[in-house]
Formats: structure tokens, sequence, C-alpha cells
């Protein structure tokens, strides 16, 4: 580098002496031309003179002298002209050599500046790397002994934890192969248990059916008032000669005849004929009691009950439309066609019994029955605010009733069954703490049961909307609160200042319609 610069430094001092040495020639060369201007004038001047003497006449000398000191002194301004210009070129010519050594300087100086910069970059280069050589010197024979000896322990570490790693792997295939085979049981299991209740929803339907054959031959008769001492059999013998008209109806024999158990009265009265064929005798006189207080009915295990509750007002609206109706057992034959609960989706639309149990016209939609969404009877899942979980509003209903007025027994009977009629009976047994205060009390949790109902299921939620802005009606004959005391087949049940009851149930539907939609 610092040859480099030397060389750069000699180039430049041969390159100033050139200048230097081309500068002081210049002068010489136009001194030169100087004298020779010089010189040109006055010979002129002489030759022009000679030529004008050999001519003129010697009158004219004088004139010639004149003319020649003009001359002379015209010569000596031409000089002093030449010489002050070759003074000023030579001036702008030393000025112009100063400026460009002083602009060579200075590239120099920069250049020299920028070595040094980097000069001072390398000695902290060797500066650190000098540091570096001495902590390296530093390390002790003992430091690296231990360093290896380090590196040595972490390897029999890593052995030790690749053992480890491969048992773990061994382990959980072995816990991969006992899990599906815990799978493959659970599958098994599964299969086994759809099996069985399968069966046992047959074997169920079996014993229904023996059941319902065991009672084919009791019939009950409701309406009977209940006297202190009565004689069940000899009632039974008076209803069926004096409402049924039948003769000689003591030649029937019956085998047993008592009361229903023991809700409200007046209790149902059920007797068994020992003849089927005296039964039959019987229930085709029940016509006969129509426009009477009193109605006959066969007696079915409840899970027949129900499911007749549902058929039965189809088959109701069926006759009104002139079909061809009627229920066995737990079926509904519909024109030749027998249905169950489980397939009413395939009845006519008219007659699916969500629309059975629902009329509408004049802005109204009534309701009746398990068989319409609207209805608290309504088998339909829901959850509460605490996670509890309801099979109806009327359950809802009955439980929030039972643990306002502190009957804990109660609300948890009602808890365990899952028929909403039930609910109701165990319900009507609680007795009200404030009655002012429940009947405030009982709108707000009847409220909060249906939005819970409606909300958390489309499909109620769904029929309820499409009720659209109807005025909504419980037709409850017997319910004057919650309904409007008029049964939905009833003449004037479309003609508001007909109702007999508050509808209160149908005034809560309305709200949790506008609240959904």
């Amino acid at each position: 580098m610092d040859e480099n610069l030397a060389g750069k430094n000699k180039d430049k001092s041969v390159k100033v002496d050139n200048s230097s040495s081309s500068t002081e020639k210049k002068p010489v060369r136009e001194n030169e031309d100087a004298s020779k201007k010089k010189t040109s004038p006055r010979l002129n001047t002489e030759e022009n003179l000679a030529r004008k003497a050999d001519n003129c006449e010697p009158e004219n000398t004088k004139n010639s002298t004149r003319i020649n000191e003009e001359n002379d002194k015209k010569d000596s301004i031409d000089e002093e002209k030449c010489e002050k210009r070759d003074s000023t070129s030579i001036d702008d010519n030393l000025a112009a050599d100063k400026k460009e050594d002083k602009n060579e300087e200075e590239n120099l100086a920069e250049a020299i500046k920028r070595i040094n910069k980097r000069l001072d970059t390398v000695d902290s280069l060797a500066s650190d790397i000098k540091s570096i050589k001495e902590d390296i010197k530093g390390i002790r024979e003992t430091d690296i002994k231990k360093i290896k000896d380090d590196i040595a322990g972490l390897m029999v570490g890593v052995d030790f934890a690749q053992d480890q790693a491969q048992e773990a792997d061994a382990k959980a295939e072995r816990n991969t192969l006992k899990i599906n085979d815990l799978e493959n049981q659970i599958a098994q299991i599964r299969s086994d248990l759809h099996k069985s209740q399968s069966e046992n929803i047959k074997l169920k339907e079996h014993v229904i059916r023996i059941e319902a054959q065991d009672r084919r031959n009791n019939l009950i008769i409701d309406g009977i008032q209940e006297t202190e001492g009565e004689n069940c059999l000899q009632t039974v013998y008076k209803v069926m000669h004096e409402k049924l008209e039948l003769e000689n109806p003591k030649d029937i024999k019956i085998d047993r005849c008592h009361r229903l158990g023991n809700g409200k009265k007046p209790r149902p009265m059920i007797f068994k004929v020992h003849h089927f064929t005296d039964r039959e005798r019987i229930w085709g006189a029940r016509r006969k009691l129509k426009d009477t207080s009193l109605w006959l009915r066969e007696d079915f295990p409840i899970e027949i009950v129900k499911r007749r509750q549902i058929l039965d007002p189809v088959r109701k609206a069926a006759v009104s439309q002139g079909k061809r109706a009627f229920l066995t057992y737990d079926k509904l034959i519909l024109d030749g066609t027998s249905y169950t609960v489980d397939s009413t989706h395939a009845l006519p639309q008219n007659l699916k019994p969500e629309e059975v149990a629902t009329k509408r016209g004049k802005g109204i939609t009534a309701f009746f029955s398990r068989s319409s969404p609207l209805s608290n009877f309504s088998p339909c899942s829901f959850t509460d605010k605490d996670g509890k979980k309801f099979s109806s509003t009327e359950q809802y209903y009955q439980h929030a009733k039972a643990t306002y007025n502190d009957d804990q027994t109660t609300a948890n009977l009602i808890m365990k069954t899952d028929d909403p009629a039930e609910c109701k009976r165990l319900g009507d047994t609680v007795q009200i703490v404030d009655t002012r205060k429940w009947k405030a009390k009982c709108l707000d949790i009847m409220y909060d049961g249906c939005l819970a109902k409606f909300k958390q299921n489309a499909k109620c939620g769904s029929f309820l909307k499409s009720t659209k802005n109807d005025v909504l009606v419980e037709a409850s004959p017997k319910d004057s609160f919650w309904g409007v005391g008029l049964n939905i087949s009833h003449k004037d049940i479309m003609t508001p200042t007909s109702w007999k009851g508050f509808n209160h149930l149908g005034k809560i539907l309305k709200r949790v319609r506008d609240e959904i939609s």
C-alpha cells in the first residue's frame, strides 16, 4: 500500500516538474515572437523610406525625418503592449497551474484519509484477533478436559434418553393395540346394546299386547257421582239398565267392579265383564250416553292410552270429513290404511296431528292437546338457565310451582316422570303458600319455560312463527285461567266475545313469538 502511494507521489512530482519547465519555456518563445514583431515594423518603414528617398526630391527630407520619429514612437507603444500582453498570459497560466496543483493535492489528501481510515479498521481487527488468541491461550488443559468429560456425560444421557424413548415407543405401540382392542370391544358392546334395546322394545311391546289382551274385557265409566257406602256392582247394573237401555243387564256376569285411584272425585269406575260377547254388547250401546254426563271407554295400558290420545283427534277429524276411520288398540285405520304414532307424518297434511289439534281462521289460531306444538303437554326437550333438562313446558311449570312453594318432595317426583298429565296431577297437590304472589309469579315462570322451549327447538319455533299475527288461544274447556274455557270444536271458539277465560297461555305465546321472530 505504501509503495503504491510512493509511486503516485513520484508521478505527481514528475508532473509538476514538467509543468514548471513548460511554464518557463513559454516566455522565451513569446519574446522571440515579440522581437520579430518589434523589428518588422521598423524594417518595413525603412524600406518604405528608402523607396520614397529614391523617388522623392530633397525638399522632402524634413517630412521623412518626422515620419521616422512617429514610426519609432509607434513601435515603442506596440512593444509595450506586447510585453504587457505576454506578462498577462504568463500570469493566467501560472494561476491555472496552481489551481490544478491544489485540486490534485486535495484529492491526494482525501485518498490518504480514506487509506488511514481503512488502516484503523485493520488495526482494530488485528487487536480483536490478538485478544481472541489470548483468550484461547487462556483456556487451560483442565478446562478442556472438563468440557470433554461434560460432553461424555451428555452422550451417556443421550444414550439413556434414546433407550427410554425406544421403551416408550414400545409401550405406546402396546397401548395402541390395547386401545384398538378396547374400541373393538366397545363397538361390539354398542352393537349388543343396540340389539338388546331393540329386543327390549319388542319384549316391552309384547308385554303391552299381553296386558292389553288381559284388559280386553274391562270397561270404564266416567262421571258417576260417588256416594258413601255405594255398591259399585249395583251402580253399574243401574247404568246398563237406565242409561244404556240393555235388557236383562243382570244376566251379564261381572267379575269385579271398583273405583280407580285416589285422585280427584268423582273417580272413574272400572268393571270386568266375564264374557267378551257381553262386553261387546255393552260397548255397542255406548252412543246412548251422548247427551248425558257419563261416558264409556275401554281399558288399555298407559302406553296405548298415550298413543290413542294422539291418534283419536285425527280419527274424529277424518270422520268429520266423511272418511272411514276407527281405532284398534294403538292403530288408526283410515280408509283401509293403518297408521301408528310413528307414521303420522305420512297422513294427509290436513289430518296430521299438529294440524288437527290447531284451528285457524278470522285472525285466530286455537290449539289444544299434546299433538299441538303450542300446547304445554306437547313433548319437547329443552334446558333452563341452570342447565336442568325438561321434557315439556308442563313439567317445567309444575316443577317450578312445587319449588317456589317449598315442596321439594313433589318437585322431585315431577322430575321422575315424562308424562305431562302426571306432572299436572302432581302439581295440583302442591299447597300454595301465598296465592296472590303465586298468581303474579306463575306468569313469569310460564313465559321463561315457553321461551326456552321455542328458542331451543326449531320445529316448535317454526310452527309458532307460522301463526304470524294471529291471536293465539288455548281451547281448554276446563281451564279458564290459561285458556278460554271452550273446546276447540266449540262453535264460539273463534268469537272472542264468547270466551269464558283469561287465555294467559295464548298471551304469553304471543310475547314469545314476538321475541323469537
